[in-house]
């Protein structure tokens, strides 16, 4: 989580009110506020609100605690001491032990960096007895303990130091040393403790982790790029404080420090300062020794609980002898050092303690207290603190500014007095020269040339008066009076040939400049001639002061950066690592200056590049081989891309030869290995950089003792499409299940997973259930294989052996090895020839629970290297969707991504095969397939439950559909079946369960499914019967789902023990040409529970091919010699490339029509044909056709709306449409208009001569067989296409014999018959035709006495005939 910390009160109440007006209470926010807090109004109510809010799941000290400090903060009034807070929605159980860093900015700009580096030192003297009494308990010195409270913002004190008008200060910082760490280090412990910090952070540096430089220029991040530089940048101008050459670190204030407790404060403060070790530049004289001096007694309230009160009247002894405002009493050490008080400001103190050089100085001692074990000041309480605070701030505004105002006032007088002026200026340039200036050497304060090759200055002479004046008018912020000052003083140095003073001047004078907005030219020239000066001072010592050169050079390097001069500032760089040559700042310099390139407009990369690899040597010469490497892989990620593979090769060709020359031989090993693979080289190239690394690789695992484990480049491994391939409840039983996306499926087992309220339940216990949404795991059963496909290449011209190839995995026993008590690695070994690509799969068998995660897979090159590679792959996702089911989850399965997994006990594992399938069926064909189901797990199983994608696709679960084969019928034979049903039936809803040895039966309820919100038909209930047989009707053993779906269930309670197996048949019925694919899906489950795997689903994909056969063509006319009957043409096609194929049977399989043959009557006339009311009709009647290839046949029937008189006419026996497998086959294609007609409108005709009774047209099936084929066809709703209103047939006598010489009128009779096929009255009109004489008329209706759907009239007329 990103923390903030906020060194100005405003910045952090400015952020708080930005975060609150946008709503982001809970951002991570750390305000360590380190001066006067200001009252927030209702800005602090709303905080207060929100802060309570979050904090209200913490516990119940944590949160008093927390709520202490922030009400001392905010409403007592804001006395000055830190506080944090920290407004974190969801990271609660972090407030309590926040890090309250210092308070300073990451990237501050050069402005804010003067003001907090030249500041006012104070020297603290402090007694033994006071010093143990803050570190025994607080693991700090008195220094530590004054140092984060040296900050105050938001003063408001009037000052006036040289000119008649005062300005106020607002900000002040105090800096705290002890007096006997104010010295110069020596230069080597200087280097070598610099040397450490480089060592430290190379240390902390990765080479995989070095930056890219072309991206970080887009991404802003160049700063971050060397994190080390800043913290070195600090510690290196920490380590030139102290000089004699510079006044800005000396001490402008002294507090003595003494206990409460000695007898005689006022006799002990004067021994003490008598007695203390005062820096070794004020003994010299050339500090000024008469400072301001304060006096802080310390009250120890954990060793005198009741001691305050005489502490406080010896507080009164001696504030009557050196003052009120000069004297102060702090109380320590009153909060309990245990680790449920500490309020945890253990980064508050951290982070004011330096660390410390080898032989001390530098502010700094040698060695430090031992840290307590609740950490820094864990015995300082918040009183503790409030009054440290207070006190410095008082000490600061009453005793230290006002001190600093009069010093200022009077050293400007003496300096005006003695150089200023025109008649002081003509003196000094006439009379000073070489000899007055050593002549100066006996005055008071000075003292004898030093090593930096000029005179040092003492505090008593003009120069050094100059020079204070100098420093502490910069410190009060009077830039002009420093900068008057310092070119006053410049030309003194510069006659007297002080060089080293002169470039201090000249460093000084630059920064005054910047300060008061003078122009670049003025501030760059400045720093320029400093480093001139100061690598002049000394000819016998040239690097006397090259360590202030080097100072000059980053301090422009840094105001070049702040006014966005880049170039300048690898000018400036450049310029200071030629002369640290012998030191390692040479690199670190360098690495910066190549930085610099990169900010430049446009970025200079190859510049950045060939710099980076001279920082680069430069730190190896150094032994600084972390950093030498970021700086060359620094290098290569610019050159890496351009095709410039030469260049990449020769530079790790470079470092692996010089690791190896140094001994790093795994570093060797790695940058040979990056040249691998190479194939722009040539193949004799190729063969000596492999044989190159596999001789480091044979060198370093002798030397390390074992065998070196590598990342190897070669062969290629395909690791982002790795994929694991395993069984988990989701099995797959051929390899066409696994192309389909992992939705196709979920569709097809919704039922299964989805159905809440039924008996498929699993693992959706309840609709409102709490459903985990996150998946860490797969799930793997023991003793079953789980397999990864991985995808390798070998990209060179030569030929690859890998031996030894397997799986790398992780085991939450911590176990090891190819073979143990968990589990069992498989190996193999392969050859990849050049330019080949394979695809292996690596086998794990577990044998144990466990968790089990597959990392990688390793293996041995040419018979030296072991390689590695490591996979990532990512957890599958499973998020809610709100449109579906509560209590369902969508999931999004990327399993086989996933290579985690929880190995479970064993469990069942069902296996099916399905033999006698075909590769193609004829269209219509009926194919009986045989479907084997083998339990190869251990456990044995039961419920098993199969879903069908494809309507052309039965399973016969029951006896009575077992015994119903349609071969029997269609072939005249009998087929015998080899599989002996057992079914055991479930008891549920209180049925008893009745199991028999010969039949038995599975009743779904309700008969009508429910319907889910998905549109998924659930199942009901299943309940049992154990009655052979029945008169009633026949109950399903599958339910019909969306989609052409179907579900089929066998017993809940049959059981498949292990290793056993069951046979079963499957029908195929493929209705049209093309490709048959249909899917299964087996549910089952364990008989005994197992533990994370309640169900099982297996997958199986099947394809067929469909040919072409017969191609049907029904008409049906009205029958021209009855009312009832229609002739039904069928005109039946082979296909040209189908075999020959006789028709076997047509069947009727609606129940209230039947069918007869077309034969000659017996009184027919003139060639026609009559069908008479006694003709035999039947369901089925025999065909006897056989169409030849590509040929034609037309077979005529009569339709009957009655039942038939028989079964059968010219055939065996009647097939049942309603018997498995034909009746599931022919009910799926029925159109649901059948099964529910929509209301007829009043008047509308029907459909058919008996569509008043029967609305629906009757459904034929045309049974067939060919050479090893059989099949049905089927023809629905076979109807008129345009029927009459009435139906009308005439009958008359054939022949009569008439003597009209005797009678010449002759009667004919005529009978005239009528049906009305309205569902209404019908009324009609007659009229005959007239040919000679007069025509005789007469009418009749057709009534119907009730709303019946047709009524049949026999109407007879006599209609008499004239000649």
């Amino acid at each position: 989580m990103k923390k903030m910390t906020i060194v100005r009160h405003d910045e952090a109440h400015g952020m708080m009110l930005k975060d609150i007006s946008k709503g982001k209470h809970g951002s991570s926010l750390i305000i360590a506020d380190v001066g006067r807090i200001e009252k927030l109004g209702s800005t602090t109510v709303q905080i207060w609100e929100n802060f309570q809010a979050e904090c209200k799941e913490l516990d119940g000290s944590t949160y008093r605690s927390l709520e202490q400090q922030w009400l001392a903060a905010n409403i007592s009034g804001g006395k000055g001491w830190r506080i944090a807070h920290r407004l974190a929605q969801g990271a609660l159980g972090e407030i309590a032990d926040l890090d309250f860093a210092v308070a300073r900015k990451a990237n501050m700009d050069f402005r804010n960096w003067i003001l907090e580096s030249f500041t006012p030192v104070v020297m603290v003297v402090a007694s033994a007895e006071a010093e143990a009494m803050v570190a025994e308990q607080n693991g700090l010195t008195v220094v530590d303990m004054l140092r984060p409270y040296g900050y105050f913002h938001h003063l408001s004190v009037p000052v006036r130091t040289v000119g008649e008008q005062s300005y106020r200060i607002k900000e002040l910082k105090l800096r705290f040393f002890s007096c006997q760490n104010m010295y110069a280090p020596r230069d080597e412990d200087a280097n070598a403790y610099l040397d450490q910090i480089l060592s430290e952070a190379g240390a902390r540096v990765s080479t995989d982790s070095a930056p890219d430089a072309p991206s970080d220029i887009q991404k802003g991040q160049l700063s971050l790029q060397t994190p080390w530089f800043d913290t070195y940048k600090r510690e290196f101008l920490r380590t030139l404080a102290f000089s004699d050459h510079e006044t800005f670190d000396y001490p402008v204030a002294c507090l003595l420090v003494m206990h409460a407790h000695a007898a005689d404060p006022l006799q002990a403060y004067g021994e003490l300062f008598k007695s203390a070790p005062l820096p070794p530049l004020m003994r010299q004289g050339i500090m000024e020794p008469h400072i301001l001096k304060h006096y802080l007694l310390l009250h120890n309230d954990a060793a005198a609980p009741g001691g305050f009160a005489r502490c406080e009247e010896k507080l009164r002894q001696i504030q009557g002898s050196l003052g009120s405002t000069n004297c102060h009493l702090l109380t320590i050490n009153s909060g309990k050092a245990d680790s449920n008080s500490s309020i945890g400001y253990e980064g508050l103190w951290r982070a004011h303690i330096k660390g410390v050089l080898p032989g001390g100085g530098a502010g700094e001692p040698h060695t430090r207290p031992p840290v307590p074990s609740q950490g820094y000041g864990s015995s300082l309480s918040t009183s503790d603190m409030e009054g440290v605070a207070r006190f410095l701030e008082e000490f600061a505004v009453r005793a230290l500014l006002p001190h600093l105002e009069v010093r200022v006032r009077n050293l400007n007088h003496q300096v005006t007095v003695s150089r200023r002026g025109l008649r002081n200026q003509l003196k000094t340039f006439l009379f000073r020269s070489k000899s007055n200036a050593a002549a100066e050497t006996p005055r008071a304060g000075a003292t004898p040339s030093g090593a930096g090759g000029s005179n040092q200055y003492g505090a008593a002479t003009t120069e050094g008066q100059m020079r204070q004046l100098a420093d502490l008018a910069f410190v009060m912020q009077d830039y002009e009076t420093a900068q008057s000052t310092l070119k006053l003083l410049a030309g003194d140095y510069k006659t007297d040939k002080a060089y080293k003073h002169l470039a201090g001047v000249q460093e000084m004078w630059a920064l005054s400049c910047f300060m008061t907005g003078a122009p670049m030219t003025d501030v760059t020239t400045l720093f320029r001639e400093a480093f001139f000066r100061y690598n002049s001072a000394n000819p016998l010592q040239p690097k006397a002061c090259v360590r202030f050169a080097t100072r000059s050079m980053m301090l422009l390097a840094d105001y070049c950066r702040q006014h966005g001069l880049h170039a300048e500032a690898h000018s400036a760089l450049t310029r200071a690592q030629a002369q640290e040559s012998d030191s390692v700042r040479a690199g670190l310099l360098g690495e910066q200056a190549a930085l610099a390139l990169l900010q430049t407009s446009p970025p200079s990369l190859r510049k950045f590049a060939f710099t980076m690899v001279l920082a680069g040597l430069k730190y190896l010469s150094f032994h600084q081989r972390p950093l030498a490497i970021r700086c060359y892989l620094q290098a290569l990620s610019v050159y890496r891309g351009h095709s410039w593979c030469f260049i990449e090769e020769h530079i790790h060709d470079t470092l692996g030869r010089s690791y190896r020359e140094l001994g790093d031989l795994q570093s060797a090993v790695h940058h040979f290995m990056a040249i691998l693979p190479c194939p722009q080289a040539t193949t004799a190239l190729q063969g000596r950089y492999l044989q190159q690394f596999l001789d480091a690789v044979h060198q370093a695992g002798a030397a390390q003792e074992q065998p070196l484990v590598l990342e190897l480049p070669l062969p290629l491994v395909d690791v982002a499409h790795a994929h694991a391939v395993f069984d988990d409840q989701f099995s797959h039983a051929n390899a066409a299940a696994l192309s389909f996306p992992e939705t196709h499926w979920r569709q097809l087992e919704g039922p299964f997973l989805a159905g809440s309220e039924s008996n498929l339940v699993s693992w959706l216990d309840a609709a409102n259930k709490t459903i985990s949404v996150v998946q860490q795991h797969n799930t793997a059963v023991a003793g079953e294989v789980v397999g990864l496909d991985v995808q390798v290449s070998n990209p060179m011209a030569l030929s690859l052996s890998l031996t030894q190839l397997r799986a790398v995995y992780e085991h939450e026993s911590g176990t090891t090895g190819h073979v143990n008590e968990y589990l069992k690695v498989l190996e193999q070994d392969i050859v990849i020839k050049p330019g080949d690509s394979d695809i292996v799969r690596l086998t794990i068998l577990p044998l144990k629970p466990g968790l089990l995660r597959i990392t990688g897979l390793e293996w041995v090159l040419n018979g030296q290297a072991q390689g590695r590679r490591l996979f990532a792959a990512k957890a599958p996702q499973h998020r809610r969707t709100g449109s579906r089911m509560p209590g369902q989850v969508k999931v999004d399965r990327a399993a086989n991504q996933v290579l985690s997994f929880n190995v479970i006990p064993a469990a069942p594992k069902l296996e099916v095969e399905l033999h006698q399938r075909p590769g193609t069926l004829l269209e219509g064909e009926l194919h009986r397939c045989r479907m084997v189901m083998r339990n190869s797990g251990d456990p044995p199983l039961h419920n098993v439950r199969m879903i069908v994608s494809h309507p052309d696709v039965f399973c016969p679960l029951t006896n009575e559909e077992l015994q119903q084969e349609p071969a029997s019928t269609l072939s005249g034979g009998v087929l015998e079946h080899s599989v002996t049903t057992r079914l055991h039936i479930v008891q549920s809803q209180g049925i008893e369960s009745t199991v028999t040895d010969d039949t038995s039966r599975v009743d779904l309820l309700p008969p009508g499914p429910r319907c889910a919100e998905d549109g998924v038909m659930l199942l009901a209930t299943a309940r049992s019967s154990g009655e052979a047989s029945t008169s009633e009707s026949v109950e399903e053993s599958s339910v019909k789902l969306k989609a052409g779906q179907t579900l089929f269930v066998w017993g809940s309670q049959s059981t498949l023990q292990p290793q056993g197996s069951l046979e079963w048949p499957l029908w195929l019925h493929a209705r049209s040409p093309g490709l048959l694919t249909f899917h299964c899906v087996w549910y089952y489950e364990p008989v005994a529970p197992v533990d994370g795997m309640r169900f099982r689903l297996l997958r199986m994909t099947q394809t067929v091919e469909v040919l072409p056969s017969l191609a049907l063509t029904p008409t049906i006319t009205m029958c021209p010699h009855s009312l009832h009957l229609d002739l039904l043409q069928l005109t039946i096609s082979s296909s040209q490339d189908s075999l020959p194929v006789s028709l076997d049977h047509l069947t009727c399989t609606s129940g209230q029509w039947s069918l007869s043959e077309l034969q000659p009557s017996a009184e027919s006339t003139s060639g026609r044909q009559e069908a008479t009311a006694e003709a035999a009709t039947s369901f089925s009647i025999s065909c006897d056709t056989v169409l030849q290839p590509s040929s034609r046949a037309d077979l005529f029937f009569y339709f009957h709306p009655c039942v038939p008189e028989s079964q059968t006419h010219g055939s065996t026996g009647r097939l049942h449409a309603d018997s498995a497998p034909l009746g599931y086959f022919h009910a799926q294609d029925t159109p649901a208009l059948q099964a529910a007609p929509p209301p007829r409108r009043a008047g509308a005709a029907s459909s058919s001569p008996a569509s008043a009774q029967f609305p629906h047209g009757p459904d034929l099936l045309l049974a067939w067989h060919s050479e090893g084929h059989m099949g049905v066809h089927h023809l629905y709703n076979c109807h008129l296409q345009a029927q009459p209103a009435v139906r009308m047939v005439a009958h008359v006598q054939p022949d009569i014999q008439h003597d009209f010489d005797a009678q010449p009128l002759c009667e004919v009779p005529i009978r005239l018959s009528l049906r009305n096929c309205l569902q209404s009255p019908a009324s009609l009109r007659l009229e005959t035709n007239v040919q000679q004489g007069p025509v005789h008329q007469d009418s009749g209706s057709i009534s119907k006495v009730a709303a019946c759907s047709a009524v049949n009239v026999n109407l007879v007329l006599d209609i008499s005939l004239y000649l």
